[in-house]
C-alpha cells in the first residue's frame, strides 16, 4: 500500500483534494476570515479565534465524507469519538497555523503550476491524456466548478510549500540502513519445548472455600454496571420511502424540467502543434504553414511532428493530444476552428495569444439528448427521493412534537407515523450487548438514554439526529441499578480463573525445572528434554513465536557460548528455548536497502515536519481554551 502511495503521489493528492476541498471551501478559507459575535472560541492562533461554528462545520463535513465513502457500512460511532473530535480541532489549528505562515512568507503558485498539477493527474485523464470533460464531470459530482476548485487547489499548493521542503529533507545514511536490515534478517537456530496450561488442568483442584475467598477479595471484578432495557423508534429514509408513489405523469414532467441534464455537449478529440512567435510572428506563421503543407501530403505524421516541433511540451510528449474538449475549455480562436473542422482534417495556422497552432480533429461528437425511456428509472428514483425528503420533513416535525407533548410513551408517535417500537435490553453506559443495532454505539444515544429525564423520570428522549435521514428517539423501559453479581452467577468464571492460574503456575514450575537442568548440564541434558525440531527465526521472520520468546532468542549474541537456554511465560504456556547457532550478518539486497532507505527518510521527514509544525504553533501563540476540552470530551451535547 505504501508503495502505491509513493508511486502515485500526484494521483493521491488529487483524490485527497477532491474529498477535502468541498468542505474546506465551506469552513476553511472563508472560515478564517469569519468570526461571528458571541460564538465562543475553542482556540486562538496569533490572537485570531477558531470558533465553535467552524469546528461544528468541520465535524459535519467529516461525517458527510464518511457517509459518502462508506455508504451503508458507515458507523457514526467510529467518527464521533473524543479522539476523532480532538483530531478535528487539531487539524483546524494546524490549518490556521499553516495559513498564517503561508501569508507571512508570501508563498504563491503560478497559473501554469496549477494547470500542470491538474493535467498530470491520472484521475482526470483518459488513455493517459488530460480530458476536460472528465475533469468537469468529477468536479460536478462534488458540486464544484473548475474556477472554485482551481482557486482551492492554488491555495492548497501554496500552503503545502510551507512544509513540503521540510518533508523532503529527510536523509538516512546507507550504512545505517544496511546495519538495521542485517539485524532484522540475522537468523538464530532454535528448538522449543512448550509446557501448556492444558497439560495441568486435570490435576488442578479448586475448593468452594477458595472460590468464596476469591469472590470476597475481588468483588470489584464482579460488579454488574447499571443497565437499561430500552425501547426506541427509528425514522429513516426506508420508513418514508415505503409509502411514496411515482406516476408516469410525474416522470414525464420531471424529464421536461430537467432535459438539459441529459443533453451531452458537443465535443472534439483534438491534437495540436504550437509554434511560438519568439518575437517574429511572420516567421512563426511561415513555419506553421510549412508544417501544414507537409501534413496535407503526409497526414499520418502529425504525432511525430508534434513531438519534434511543438512548443507545448506537455502535449508534445503525447503526440500533440489535448484529449476531449468542450466549448469553454480553451481560448475562443482555437475552439472556433476546432469545432468547425471535420474529423481527420488539419487546419491552416490559427493565431492565439500563445502563438500559431495547427489543429487536428481526431474525433467529433455532436450534442445529443437521452430519450425518456433510457432515464426513466433514474428519474423515478430521484422523484421518489424528493417526495420522500418532503415527507420526511413532515414526519420529523410530527415525531418531534409527539415525543415531547406525550413524553410518557412512544406509542402515540409510533401509531401516528406508522413506526414500530423496537426493544434492546442490557444497554450500558459504554455500549450495548454484542449484536445490538449500531445506533447503540453512538454516544449521543447513550447519553440521552442515561440522562436524568429518560432514566430517572421515565420520559422520552428528544429526537436524536444520527444522520440527516436517520432520527432516533429512546426511552427507558426498565432500569437495573449497578450491583454485585451473586456468587452463584460467577462461580464457574472464578473456578476457571483459579484453575488457569494454578495450571500456568504448574507449567512454569515444570519449565523452570527443565531450564535449570539444561543450564547446568548443557547439551547432554538436552538429549531427553523433549525439544521440537530445529527452526530458523529472525526479527523479520519470527515464525509466529510469542514476543516474549522472540525477544529472548534474538538477545543471544554471536560470541555467546552456545547452546544457550532460556525460558519465558507466553500466553497459555511456558516456553523453554534452545539457541544452538547465530548466523553471520547477511548482506541485504541493494533494492531492499534503497527501498527501506527511502521509507526511513520519508518517516524522518514526517517527524521533522511535525517538529516544525510544533515550532510554528509556538511562534503563532496557539492557545486552546478549556471550553474545547468539554466539546472534545462530551461531543455535540455541549453547546
Amino acid at each position: 500500500m505504501f508503495e502505491l502511495i509513493r508511486n502515485h503521489k500526484r494521483w493521491m493528492l488529487f483524490l485527497v483534494l477532491i474529498l477535502i476541498l468541498p468542505s474546506f471551501v465551506f469552513f476553511g478559507i472563508e472560515g478564517y476570515s469569519r468570526f461571528m459575535a458571541g460564538d465562543q472560541a475553542l482556540a486562538t492562533v496569533d490572537g485570531e479565534p477558531i470558533t465553535r461554528a467552524e469546528y461544528d462545520a468541520a465535524r459535519r463535513a467529516q461525517l458527510d465524507r464518511g457517509r459518502q465513502m462508506l455508504g451503508a457500512s458507515f458507523n457514526p460511532a467510529l467518527f464521533d469519538t473524543p479522539e476523532a473530535r480532538r483530531q478535528t480541532l487539531e487539524q483546524l489549528i494546524d490549518a490556521r497555523v499553516l495559513t498564517q505562515a503561508m501569508a507571512d512568507g508570501m508563498f504563491t503558485v503560478s497559473d501554469n503550476a496549477v494547470r500542470q498539477a491538474i493535467a498530470q493527474t491520472p484521475a482526470v485523464q483518459r488513455d493517459g491524456r488530460f480530458d476536460s470533460q472528465l475533469y468537469a464531470e468529477i468536479l460536478a459530482s462534488q458540486g464544484m466548478t473548475p474556477a472554485s476548485f482551481e482557486a482551492g487547489l492554488r491555495y492548497e499548493l501554496a500552503r503545502n510549500q510551507v512544509l513540503e521542503p521540510v518533508a523532503a529533507s529527510g536523509m538516512v545514511p546507507g550504512t545505517l540502513v544496511v546495519d538495521l536490515l542485517a539485524a532484522l534478517e540475522r537468523e538464530r537456530t532454535i528448538r522449543l519445548r512448550r509446557f501448556e496450561i492444558a497439560d495441568n488442568f486435570d490435576t488442578v483442584e479448586v475448593t468452594d472455600a477458595e472460590i468464596e475467598s476469591y469472590y470476597q477479595a475481588n468483588a470489584d471484578r464482579f460488579q454488574v454496571p447499571e443497565t437499561i432495557d430500552a425501547e426506541y423508534l427509528v425514522l429513516d429514509s426506508a420508513a418514508v420511502l415505503a409509502d411514496v408513489q411515482v406516476s408516469d405523469e410525474d416522470i414525464k414532467q420531471y424529464y421536461e424540467q430537467n432535459k438539459q441534464r441529459f443533453t451531452s455537449e458537443a465535443r472534439r478529440r483534438v491534437s495540436h502543434i504550437l509554434i511560438e512567435d519568439g518575437g517574429d510572428a511572420e516567421a512563426a506563421k511561415a513555419k506553421a504553414q510549412e508544417l501544414a503543407d507537409r501534413l496535407r501530403s503526409e497526414p499520418g505524421r502529425f504525432a511525430d511532428l508534434a513531438r519534434d516541433e511543438s512548443a507545448d511540451r506537455g502535449s508534445a510528449n503525447q503526440g500533440g493530444s489535448l484529449g476531449w474538449i468542450t466549448r469553454g475549455a480553451l481560448v475562443p480562436e482555437f475552439e472556433e476552428v476546432a469545432f468547425s473542422l471535420p474529423a481527420g482534417q488539419v487546419s491552416d495556422p490559427v493565431r492565439t495569444e500563445f502563438g500559431w497552432h495547427l489543429i487536428l480533429v481526431e474525433e467529433a461528437q455532436d450534442a445529443a439528448i437521452k430519450p425518456l425511456e433510457e432515464v426513466r428509472e433514474q428519474l423515478a428514483d430521484e422523484i421518489r427521493m424528493q417526495k420522500a425528503g418532503a415527507r420526511f420533513g413532515e414526519m420529523a416535525s410530527q415525531l418531534t412534537n409527539l415525543v415531547y407533548d406525550q413524553a410518557e410513551s412512544l406509542e402515540p408517535a409510533a401509531d401516528a407515523l406508522g413506526l414500530k417500537i423496537r426493544q434492546m435490553d442490557g444497554v450500558r453506559r459504554d455500549g450495548a450487548p454484542s449484536g445490538a443495532p449500531e445506533l447503540f454505539a453512538d454516544q449521543r444515544v447513550l447519553l440521552s438514554l442515561f440522562s436524568a429525564d429518560v432514566m430517572r423520570e421515565g420520559r422520552n428522549s428528544g429526537v436524536i439526529e444520527l444522520a440527516p435521514d436517520n432520527l432516533v428517539v429512546v426511552r427507558a423501559r426498565e432500569v437495573h441499578p449497578a450491583h454485585l453479581a451473586p456468587l452463584a452467577d460467577v462461580e464457574g468464571q472464578i473456578r476457571e480463573i483459579l484453575r488457569r492460574e494454578r495450571a500456568l503456575a504448574a507449567a512454569r514450575e515444570a519449565g523452570e525445572a527443565l531450564l535449570r537442568r539444561l543450564q547446568q548440564g548443557g547439551a547432554a541434558a538436552a538429549a531427553d528434554a523433549g525439544f521440537g525440531p530445529e527452526m530458523q527465526v529472525s526479527r523479520a521472520a519470527p515464525a509466529a513465536l510469542p514476543p516474549e520468546v522472540i525477544e529472548g532468542v534474538m538477545g543471544v549474541v554471536s560470541d555467546a557460548e552456545l547452546p544457550v537456554y532460556l525460558g519465558a511465560s507466553a500466553g497459555s504456556a511456558y516456553v523453554v528455548a534452545e539457541v544452538s547457532a547465530v548466523a553471520p550478518l547477511p548482506e541485504p539486497a541493494a533494492t531492499t536497502v534503497d527501498s527501506e532507505r527511502t521509507a526511513l527518510a520519508n518517516a524522518q521527514g514526517e517527524a521533522e515536519t511535525r517538529g516544525v509544525l510544533q515550532l510554528l504553533r509556538r511562534h503563532y501563540d496557539v492557545k486552546v481554551d478549556p471550553y474545547a476540552e468539554r466539546v472534545v470530551n462530551e461531543g455535540d451535547e455541549v453547546m
